[in-house]
């Protein structure tokens, strides 16, 4: 994968991925004798893999499954492997057309926010606790090198209906661990180490947040929280 289009169009973004453990890979390669351009397709089986982002602290073990490459494109559908422990399972496309590609990485599991979040999860311990089913979906642009645009680095979107995770909040925002209630947080970056953060909780509930320090010590910069009053926004003066 480093040394594939996708890599090279994330280089700029994607935090230097540490691959380990063994995988298996089946190469077609096609070298026309005129101007016409190489032709690559294979696959990668991954048996066993271990997979660290550093910059991120995120780390997958246990990675099982096949990737499908070519020359321009990537995908794998249904992988295996753990985060922080749990069983997760993986789906990745690299989709769009040519300077405009995106890798879309579909992350799916039931987890708690210690797997979710790591370290930052225990400031949440006295109000969360247990496990609820995820929809995860990271995006990363491809090119941005070459393009003039504001694409976000990334964008991350987590969904839950939270069944199986109580929530110890005052009324209306707690609820029971039985209960499901629909949790929608999306996130963007912005300049370095800035984010952007939105919240969709139950029907009434929404915030916006701005986040900075981002990875390595995230702090509220400045956010809106809205409870029956309308979508929130973030200000533009901290608070």
């Amino acid at each position: 994968f480093q040394n594939s289009p996708a890599a090279r169009d994330l280089s700029e973004d994607l935090p230097s991925p540490h691959w380990a453990g063994t995988s298996s890979l089946d190469l077609e390669l096609s070298i026309p004798l005129d101007p016409r351009p190489n032709q690559v397709r294979g696959r990668v089986r991954f048996l066993d893999n271990d997979l660290t982002l550093p910059a991120w602290n995120l780390a997958l073990g246990r990675l099982r499954g096949e990737a499908r490459f070519t020359e321009s494109g990537l995908e794998a559908k249904d992988l295996r492997a753990a985060l922080r422990g749990e069983p997760v399972r993986l789906d990745l496309n690299l989709a769009g057309r040519e300077g405009r590609r995106e890798l879309r990485t579909r992350l799916r599991g039931r987890l708690g926010m210690q797997t979710l979040l790591g370290g930052p999860a225990a400031a949440l311990e006295p109000y969360l606790s247990g496990k609820s089913y995820w929809d995860i979906l990271l995006t990363l642009p491809t090119g941005r090198r070459d393009r003039l645009d504001t694409a976000p680095v990334f964008a991350l979107e987590m969904n839950s209906d939270l069944r199986g995770m109580a929530v110890r909040l005052p009324e209306p925002l707690g609820k029971p661990a039985d209960a499901t209630r629909p949790l929608k947080m999306t996130m963007q970056s912005r300049e370095h180490n800035a984010l952007e953060l939105t919240l969709d909780y139950g029907a009434e509930t929404q915030a916006a947040l701005a986040l900075s320090g981002w990875p390595d010590d995230p702090q509220l910069a400045r956010g809106e929280l809205r409870i029956n009053a309308g979508a929130a926004i973030v200000p533009e003066t901290p608070g």
